[in-house]
């Protein structure tokens, strides 16, 4: 299962559509810390958080989440973007970031950003000096979608199949 809240909620978004949709879906699980008894020695970079195949296209997912009103970029490595951005050479293929901002009971909020639209967004922050991305910004930034959330019998589930 997946470590974080967000994790779990996309994970359970895609089970919900997975009964609308024909879709397969992996999550890469993050590498475990090492503990007292077990000496983590080598341990690989995930490339991103999940990749969803359907009949006709394939989709990368790298979620970051945050109990804050903004993002740091120090979040993202740059081994990820690389990855997104090797995956969408594929046909075919689409690379996403998705920005959770967990802000209190009920005010919890998502958008999805394409890789072409977050190298933008990246773009035009570092410009204007900022390290991070904040809530307000997406809001407004044309790049940027916010999708929904609601509970189903998987729990808490985000609105994800306009993007599939």
């Amino acid at each position: 299962m997946a470590k974080s809240r967000f994790e779990r909620e996309f994970y359970n978004s895609l089970k919900y559509l997975s009964e609308k949709k024909n879709i397969w879906f992996y999550k890469f699980y993050d590498n475990p810390p090492p503990t007292k008894s077990k000496k983590v020695r080598f341990s690989t970079k995930r490339p991103f958080d999940f990749i969803v195949l359907t009949n006709r296209k394939k989709y990368a997912f790298e979620l970051k989440s945050k109990k804050s009103k903004s993002i740091p970029f120090t979040n993202i490595p740059e081994h990820q973007e690389v990855a997104l951005k090797e995956f969408q050479t594929l046909d075919n293929s689409y690379s996403y970031f998705l920005f959770n901002y967990r802000l209190g009971r009920g005010n919890i909020r998502c958008f999805v950003v394409n890789l072409k639209n977050y190298f933008l967004l990246k773009k035009t922050l570092s410009e204007r000096n900022k390290k991070s991305i904040p809530l307000n910004f997406l809001e407004s930034f044309h790049g940027s979608k916010e999708i929904g959330r609601k509970n189903s019998k998987y729990g808490w589930v985000w609105d994800i199949s306009k993007i599939l």
